[in-house]
């Protein structure tokens, strides 16, 4: 993005992951987003779905310049459970960066491999055998929140599945349970919540959501 720029982008549907083929197994999806000084980026992606028997890399890495500004978030489900699909069968890694000025401000991975796909799905450190989760990040911001305004925004949601953290300068949200509608009403609160604060702007839920 060009200095001064503004975007709001969303996609109209939740991208879906299917069953790898067998020779050729590794199915990738690389995202690289750079923003120049001055420019603000809402990425809303909607849920991506990862079908039993997919191999799948996700890597996300965000660049922020100067005073840019970012608002992201996601939504990842494991199989089909209410078709009795469960994600039994596969591999998921997931990688999601953000850099400021170069220097790497929040790192986070996801890494379920196929060997020990069970343990992994189950463990505590894990889905804890939730089929959805989901991540949410918001900054810089100028100041960090008071712990009265992060209890605020944990309250506007009412999703006990979800809630906030602050890491450095960025608000990070997250959301475990098995429902991407919960977390997107999550996030979707907190985006409101944080719109005018970060980037100067009253929130106006993008009309595709509506369709």
């Amino acid at each position: 993005m060009e200095n001064a720029a503004r975007a709001l982008i969303t996609t109209p549907g939740a991208a879906r992951i299917y069953r790898a083929r067998d020779f050729n197994p590794v199915q990738k999806q690389d995202v690289r987003l750079k923003l120049a000084p001055g420019c603000s980026l809402e990425w809303f992606p909607l849920e991506t779905i990862i079908y039993n028997g997919a191999c799948v890399q996700l890597d996300t890495q965000i660049e922020l310049e100067g005073d840019s500004h970012f608002v992201g978030w996601e939504i990842s489900c494991f199989g089909l459970p209410a078709s009795n699909q469960p994600f039994s069968q596969g591999s998921f890694l997931q990688r999601y960066r953000v850099f400021h000025d170069g220097v790497p401000v929040f790192v986070e991975g996801l890494h379920i491999t196929e060997e020990n796909l069970t343990n992994q799905l189950q463990g505590s450190a894990t889905l804890r055998g939730k089929t959805s989760c989901g991540l949410f990040l918001a900054g810089p911001l100028s100041e960090p929140l008071t712990e009265e305004e992060m209890d605020q925004l944990r309250n506007a949601t009412h999703t006990p599945q979800a809630d906030l953290s602050q890491v450095g300068s960025f608000v990070v949200g997250r959301y475990l349970g098995d429902s991407a509608e919960q977390a997107r009403k999550a996030f979707t609160g907190w985006w409101h919540a944080l719109r005018p604060r970060l980037l100067g702007r009253p929130s106006c839920q993008p009309r595709i959501w509506l369709t």
